[in-house]
């Protein structure tokens, strides 16, 4: 409604719309494997290739796909606010990926995976699961954050946590999760 709002019923408006969603969910990608893994190469050629050919090219060509492109410019977000709130552990950028997390499930339901993906990101690139609540020593980070991040300064500095508290970190966006599963049988 928006676009007709803004363009009226002018079709090749509403395609460059998608194709800047496209855009930005490039370079969202980009910055958010830098941040998670420092990698400043490979982050690039993945991508790079993930914006030269996208996983559904019907997203960015079609009109009527919107959701898909919108949703994954909302997953890319939710993953930058959870490297930055594993970095900082400010409640500032849980609330962001709370909130992108519920803007991402109204565009299209199917995001109801992120906490479980979150989950696999808490084990590797960020090293924040602690195998069976042992903490790490005092005054450092794992040995590959600390090569991360020699390498490159965007690295997560994520201190290992048991894993009780990653899941109960979950906890809210599994139950937005919840109330937003039984609309995905209807797509």
């Amino acid at each position: 409604m928006l676009d007709v709002q803004l363009f009226g019923i002018s079709a090749g408006a509403l395609h460059l719309v998608n194709v800047g969603l496209h855009l930005a969910n490039t370079l969202l990608l980009f910055a958010v494997l830098l941040r998670m893994s420092g990698a400043t190469w490979p982050s690039f050629a993945v991508a790079a290739l993930f914006g030269i050919h996208p996983l559904h090219v019907e997203s960015v060509a079609w009109i009527a796909e919107r959701k898909d492109v919108l949703s994954t410019f909302f997953w890319f977000l939710c993953l930058w606010a959870y490297a930055r709130y594993a970095d900082t552990g400010t409640a500032r950028w849980y609330a962001a990926l709370l909130g992108w997390f519920a803007l991402g499930l109204m565009a299209k339901p199917m995001l109801v995976t992120l906490p479980f993906v979150l989950l696999l990101l808490d084990l590797w690139p960020l090293g924040r699961f602690a195998p069976f609540g042992a903490l790490p020593a005092a005054g450092g980070a794992r040995p590959l954050l600390r090569a991360q991040a020699r390498r490159a300064p965007t690295a997560p500095r994520s201190r290992a946590v048991p894993m009780r508290t990653l899941v109960w970190e979950k906890a809210p966006l599994l139950l937005l999760s919840a109330v937003a599963s039984p609309t995905c049988a209807i797509y």
